[in-house]
């Protein structure tokens, strides 16, 4: 009995096979990232490591988290700009207010 796929049926699933492993290594990838910059985060507050260098390198690192997961637990790495550009400005303008909380004087 011969078989109903065709070889195109056969490519195609050899393909998005590969591609599906390829975007799981680098979700995982990203993950792990995502994982160490929180231990991270977690570590200094927990320590009370807490001065206006950490404050720095605490919004730095939760940029950098907010823009992984615009990236790519959102599906907006390969959008066009007008529609990535929306949540990164929001994560800026959110973070510069707390920066400037921060470091703003208090009276």
């Amino acid at each position: 009995m011969a078989s109903s796929r065709s070889p195109m049926d056969c490519a195609l699933c050899t393909y998005l096979h590969y591609k599906v492993n390829g975007m799981k290594k680098s979700i995982e990838g990203v993950w792990l990232i995502l994982f160490i910059l929180t231990v991270f985060a977690f570590l200094l507050g927990k320590l009370e490591f807490v001065n206006s260098v950490m404050v720095g390198i605490l919004l730095l690192s939760t940029f950098i988290k907010g823009q992984l997961i615009i990236d790519y637990f959102m599906g907006l790495k390969n959008v066009q700009l007008k529609y990535s550009i929306i949540p990164t400005l929001w994560l800026i303008i959110v973070l510069s207010s707390i920066a400037a909380a921060y470091y703003l004087p208090a009276k």
